[in-house]
């Protein structure tokens, strides 16, 4: 994708995301796929230096200032724009709000629509604090530069000429006016913005808006005692601010038009200056330079002294141009998946069908839990090994009934059930770019069918649960056809064996103790042929596991600790303290657990595998009779009915042959070959063991063995869950049938039949609709019908859906289509803009009583701290409806207020500090600072600075004292009026020799030489030497340069001298105050460093490319280790005078490279075929070396860093130093 900047003269200019521009068509892609392999890693080395070279020279700018260019006019239109008289158009009436803190004017109709970034919004809000919103009030206070970190912030379409805390309690006004339908003033400024962009713009409807000598909060406060205890707040909140805004639309495209006067803003903010630019959703926004500054206020003096207006323009919209680009790129993208992915549906028919419910997904080992969806708002499970490199993602209903049921529908969210061709937890830069970027391009501009036709959903209908075994306790068994049986072996022996050969799990077995004959399982031992070996083993309370036989214990000690093999097939996880998890490519998984000191496990096979198992564990065909069968092939006939003896010899065939066979680190397949078990008779077990154990046979064998009813009754609680479980895993939903519409009218009765299927006993609840009377018939056969009878009467969250619920709690949902309309709480239905919001009701929308009900209905108490911002770190308490608005705990400690507005406690003025010389106030704080001729020894003490002891001014002697110094001389002078310099009281008669450059006095009668300062007197050479200050401690404070006689300070880079120390150069505000470029991209924010600067990602961003900022794509937690990707994005380039029509995109546009480069990428390759790729490289190197002198220098500019601003750490105190406090906390 290009950004488009359209120039003064209106030409277009593309520029590319490295800044690079050519004239009249876009760049060519940089296509590696069509290259040889040779050239490859000579292309990567030209982009990264092109991405170098072309920045190096390019500025960005989040908008367009009139005050940039030249001072001339176009046909009677100025460069600059002053102030608008408010309700001098005929026919328009000037509207003003009320005065009150954090207000908002009625709803602003907007007939023809505003677009903003991708929407069109039909309500705007003109609020007190330097804001115009749309969709809904903007009552925040508190500004932070945008996108912000909070989410009820950045989701908001808002327009911010001058965000700030501003007081019209008692003075100042905000008003406006809206313009819809032509007029003088509509036109003129329609005339301006094309004058300004170069492009021709006739809008259809405006609103202009103007803040009129508001002041800081707290002016308007009735307390006067807040004037006295915060002292210098009263001087501060005389200030006042003038400016205004102006957004105009023709329906297509939209601007803003923010008009500053120097002299009529005086205050930018206490603590944090005023936010400007505008939010589109999070995903579009800009930030003016001077956003969050002190220095904000200074936007309006920028043309000083050519003029004292400025404007700012911005492009709210985005383009046609630009959507019809993210259309053709969502074609594009389908035609290459298309191209690429020519086997997606075979693919897709390869996958793990959705489980049908969550609880399902939960038991299934094929899949793992998606935290990150979770985190989200989503439920959500995916697929845990790839299969040809896809992966299965199945989301579930959060609703109630209902809950855990499969969702089908296409969701234009980041998540929803449907197939990714890239498993995000393998190859997580190929699921961004043809699955994660694929999805957001085409759903973005209404085309994604386009990417379910490529990427189908799955409805679970060939779902089928992985089949259940279980060993456990003193060791019993439960085979894949769901045969009980007890096999006290000892030593090592095949669990299962596929048919084949290419999977094994063998288990050994040891002696309970030295008392009981009898055995319990102690290791398990697993084997794919494309896979390492891996053995669990219990020892010591605690898990040894061995990957190829190889210790990895340390790797899996802690809980949710994830092991992953080289090619990963095999996927270890610690579940619990006393749970392991075994999972393979093939669908099988094993989870071992600990109860009583006993080992127990858990194997779960995909129905791909019936016919094809022997062992222990059976042969799986749904037939439980023909289970035991000897290794060598012997059947058995009516195995169940086998004694546990013969079950013995028959079991006892399937012991692992030799060492070599072994899958164990350390092999013992028969370690006592005369050891025979001990049965037990159940026909005489005591009744009391029977009655205890619940006449579970594994129970009483194993209480009866041990003589330890405690373990008896460990062996029962395990085979129960694992029933439980397997019910779980194996119980499908009901089906429901009925009539999919369905129309529905306040008060008018309404029936509906449906029939429910099912094996068990269903109950059918109505979801959405209360009260309501239903009926449920039983038709016999396992079929129902359920009658529907409901007259609506207010109805509230109503969407008429029924939830069929099984006897395990598995739910299936129908939801016919609904028309209804219903508002309750005092809401009024209306016609217009009838939608049809979920396609399964069609809504009539409610207009609700503002600030207090919301939602479909107004069925929704409006959360009031949606719209109160407390202060920062104050928690939000919503009054409940009727009542409107929030309530805001304490004030944090340092801060007083009402927990909304919390003003800094001045402790220097109140006496509550332990400064012992000066206080410096901070916010929410203070520091100690102390006099000159102090310094601190502590925070609140300070200490004499003995200046003697290091390099002083003084000629001769230096003589400190408390808080100063003073200098005196020697017998014999007196110190000169600059009271450093010592001089002779009485000079050397006139026939003495003196030596060049000394000095000579007169004293008791003798010559006494001596030297001016700087100078040192040897008198063996009777001459005065330089003094070098610079070996002085203390002579500056950076750099010393030592002269003959003096020295001289400088600093380093980044800073000034002044005198012997050296001052930081703020980089940031130098030149946040010129009309330079700026020192960082739009979508960042620049901050001062001490000696340097750095530029920073707002709250609610990251780091997308070198030097750009976005909302990046989610991160996909898997149990793998995933790939880090770093994407592109756009950067706009221009001068301070360029018109930048697009906004800021998270979306990662197409890397491009400059038209001239192609031809000579072509030329290097024919040279690096021809002669060797020395030589290409070579022209390489001269390439980057040309490519760089095309490119204008930077205006000294450091390389600079790209961070993520950190949140605010709660437990600090201190003021952050001015661009420190663009930080979004």
């Amino acid at each position: 994708m290009h950004t488009l900047i359209l120039n003064q003269g209106g030409g277009v200019v593309y520029s590319n995301i490295y800044g690079c521009l050519s004239f009249n068509e876009p760049h060519p892609k940089l296509n590696m796929d069509s290259r040889s392999p040779l050239l490859q890693l000579i292309l990567v080395a030209l982009q990264l230096s092109l991405q170098v070279a072309c920045q190096s020279g390019s500025g960005s700018s989040s908008g367009f200032e009139s005050g940039s260019g030249d001072d001339t006019t176009t046909e009677g239109i100025t460069d600059y724009l002053p102030f608008q008289d408010l309700g001098t158009t005929t026919g328009i009436d000037r509207q003003c709000l009320k005065r009150r803190l954090d207000g908002a004017s009625p709803a602003i109709n907007i007939p023809v629509g505003f677009p903003i970034g991708t929407s069109i919004q039909s309500k705007a809000y003109v609020g007190t604090n330097g804001i115009i919103s749309f969709d809904e009030p903007f009552l925040y206070w508190y500004p932070s530069p945008f996108p912000t970190r909070w989410g009820s912030v950045k989701r908001r379409y808002v327009v911010a000429p001058y965000w700030s805390d501003n007081d019209i309690r008692d003075e100042g006004d905000v008003c406006y006016e809206v313009h819809n339908e032509d007029s003088n003033l509509m036109r003129s400024i329609s005339e301006f913005i094309s004058y300004k962009s170069g492009s021709a713009f006739r809008g259809n409807w405006m609103l202009l808006a103007e803040w009129s000598d508001v002041h800081p909060y707290p002016h308007g406060s009735l307390h006067w005692w807040w004037w006295s205890y915060y002292g210098n707040i009263r001087s501060f909140t005389q200030n006042e601010n003038t400016y205004q805004a102006v957004v105009i639309t023709d329906g297509v495209t939209s601007y803003s038009l923010f008009t500053y006067n120097c002299e009529e803003l005086q205050w930018s903010g206490r603590w944090r200056g005023a936010t400007i630019g505008y939010n589109s959703g999070g995903r579009f926004y800009r930030n003016d330079k001077l956003s969050g500054l002190k220095q904000a206020k200074q936007i309006g003096c920028r043309n000083e002294p050519m003029s004292p207006y400025n404007n700012v323009i911005y492009q709210l919209s985005v383009s046609a141009d630009v959507i019809q680009q993210l259309r053709k790129r969502c074609y594009d993208m389908h035609r290459e998946d298309i191209k690429l992915h020519k086997d997606i549906h075979d693919i897709y028919n390869s996958l793990e069908p959705c489980p049908c419910t969550w609880w399902q997904g939960w038991r299934d080992r094929r899949f793992t839990f998606q935290w990150q969806a979770w985190y989200d708002g989503s439920l959500c499970h995916q697929q845990r090994f790839p299969r040809n490199k896809a992966a299965q993602f199945c989301c579930y209903s959060l609703n109630w009934p209902g809950w855990g049921s499969l969702k089908t529908a296409q969701s234009t969210s980041d998540w929803g059930t449907n197939m990714l061709r890239y498993h995000p937890g393998r190859d997580y830069l190929k699921f961004l770019k043809y699955d994660h970027e694929f999805r957001r391009t085409c759903c973005s501009v209404g085309l994604c069918s386009l990417y379910y036709e490529r990427r189908p959903t799955n409805n679970c209908a060939r779902y089928r649960p992985p089949r259940r075994t279980w060993g456990w306790g003193d060791p019993h068994i439960t085979t894949l056809d769901n045969f009980q049986y007890t096999f006290n072996g000892l030593g090592e022996f095949i669990l299962l064996e596929l048919n084949d050969g290419s999977f094994t799990i063998q288990g050994r077995a040891i002696p309970v103790n030295s008392e009981v004959k009898a055995t319990k399982f102690s290791s398990l031992a697993f084997k794919e042929n494309i896979s390492e070996s891996v053995e669990i083993k219990y020892n010591d309370n605690d898990f040894t596991v061995y990957v190829d036989k190889i210790d990895m214990s340390d790797m899996l000690s802690n809980v949710n600790e994830t092991y992953n093999n080289n090619d990963s097939s095999i996927e270890l996880t610690r579940q619990d303290t006393d749970s392991m998890l075994v999972a393979f490519a093939n669908g099988i998984s094993v989870t071992v657990n600990i109860t009583m000191e006993l080992l127990h496990f858990t194997i779960a096979l995909p129905e791909d595998y019936i016919n094809q198992t022997r062992g222990l564990l059976g042969n799986y065909n749904g037939i439980k009779d023909d289970d035991l069968e000897e290794y060598n092939g012997t059947a058995y006939e009516n195995a169940t009915k086998l004694n546990e003896s013969a079950i013995y010899d028959v079991a006892n065939t399937w012991r692992v042959k030799d060492n070599s066979s072994s899958l164990f680190v350390s092999p013992a397949p028969n370690p006592d070959p005369s050891f025979k078990p001990t049965f037990v008779d159940l026909s005489s077990v005591n009744e009391t063991v029977v009655e205890a154990c619940e006449n579970d046979t594994a129970c009483v064998i194993d209480a009866t063995l041990t003589n330890n009813i405690s373990i008896g009754l460990g062996t029962l609680n395990v085979n129960s869950v694992n029933v439980v479980e397997m019910n779980e895993l194996s119980n499908f939903p009901p089906t429901m049938t009925g009539d999919a519409n369905i129309t529905v009218f306040n008060n008018v009765p309404v029936t509906y039949n449906f029939h429910v299927s099912d094996t068990g006993a269903v109950t059918v609840a109505v979801s959405g609709s209360e009260p309501s009377t239903g009926s449920l018939n039983d038709l016999g056969n396992g079929d129902w019908e359920y009658t529907f009878t409901w007259t609506i009467d207010n109805p509230t969250s109503f969407s008429l859906s029924f939830v069929a619920t099984d006897a395990f709690n598995a739910s299936a949902t129908l939801v016919p289509l609904v028309s209804i309309c219903g508002c309750i709480n005092d809401g009024n239905c209306t016609y217009d803009g009838v939608v049809d919001a979920t396609n399964t009701t069609i809504v009539l929308p409610c207009e609700c009583p503002e600030d207090v009900w919301e939602g479909q209905y107004c069925e929704i108490d409006v959360d009031g701290c949606e719209f109160t911002l407390c202060f920062d770190d104050v928690e939000c308490s919503d009054n409940p409806a009727p009542m409107a608005g929030a309530s805001c705990g304490p004030c944090p400690q340092g801060f007083s207020g009402d927990g909304t507005k919390c003003n800094d406690v001045d402790e220097c003025v109140n006496g509550t500090n332990l400064c012992e010389q000066r206080c410096v106030n901070t916010e929410g704080s203070y520091h100690c600072e102390c006099w000159d001729g102090y310094r601190r020894i502590n925070d609140s003490h300070c200490e004499d600075i003995n200046e003697c002891a290091g390099y002083n001014d003084c000629h001769q002697f230096c003589n400190n004292t408390i808080g100063s110094y003073f200098c005196s001389c020697r017998e014999g002078f007196h110190l000169e009026t600059d009271n450093e310099t010592c001089a002779a009281n009485v000079n050397c008669p006139p026939s003495t020799v003196i030596p060049r450059g000394v000095y000579c006095a007169w004293i008791n009668n003798a010559i006494v030489f001596y030297c001016g300062k700087g100078y040192t007197y040897n008198s063996s050479r009777s001459e005065c030497q330089d003094t070098n200050e610079c070996l002085l401690n203390g002579a500056c404070e950076q750099i010393c340069n030592n002269t003959i006689g003096s020295f001289s300070c400088s600093c380093r880079e980044g800073f000034t001298v002044s005198g012997r120390q050296c001052n930081d150069i703020d980089e940031c505000l130098e030149n946040a105050l010129s009309n330079e470029p700026p020192l960082c991209s739009d979508t960042q924010m620049c901050t001062n460093t001490i000696g340097d600067y750095e530029c920073v990602c707002p709250e609610g961003t990251e780091v997308i490319s070198l030097e750009e900022c976005g909302v990046i794509p989610p991160s996909i937690s898997s149990s793998s280790t995933s790939s880090s990707s770093t994407s592109s994005s756009s950067t706009s380039s221009s001068s301070t005078f360029s018109f930048s029509q697009t906004p800021t995109q998270t979306t990662p546009p197409t890397v491009q490279t400059p038209t001239i480069v192609e031809p000579l990428l072509n030329l290097i390759e024919l040279i690096a075929i021809a002669v060797g790729g020395g030589v290409a490289l070579a022209l390489l190197v001269m390439l980057m070396i040309v490519c760089a002198m095309l490119v204008r220098k930077k205006k000294n500019k450091k390389s600079k860093r790209v961070r993520v601003m950190p949140a605010r750490d709660p437990n600090t105190v201190e003021l952050r130093e001015q661009y420190r406090n663009r930080q979004t906390f």
